[in-house]
């Protein structure tokens, strides 16, 4: 898992290189563009997997008697969905 993630962090770095070459003829950056759309949405899918498990932890938590970690829990939960709606928009912008 490590080694995916650093992978990720190498293409999000490669983007930034090619960012002022959009003109480019040598498709190269067609490529980016590509590599960038698949990253977000595997973040996303991620990020949708983890809010299940936020909200199940969530519900686990208050039925322990700790309501106030469930609320923050839930919290997670919603800023984890203002981050795909975030991702969503650069994905439109992309394609």
């Amino acid at each position: 898992m490590s080694q995916h993630e650093h992978h990720h962090h190498h293409e999000h770095e490669h983007g930034h290189s090619h960012h002022h070459r959009q003109d480019s003829p040598s498709g190269e950056v067609l490529g980016d563009r590509d590599r960038l759309i698949r990253i977000i949405e595997h973040w996303m899918r991620h990020n949708e997997d983890h809010a299940g498990s936020y909200q199940d932890w969530a519900r686990r938590a208050r039925e322990m008697g700790h309501p106030e970690v469930g609320a923050m829990l839930e919290e997670v939960v919603g800023q984890t969905e203002e981050q795909n709606r975030s991702f969503q928009k650069a994905l439109d912008l992309l394609k």
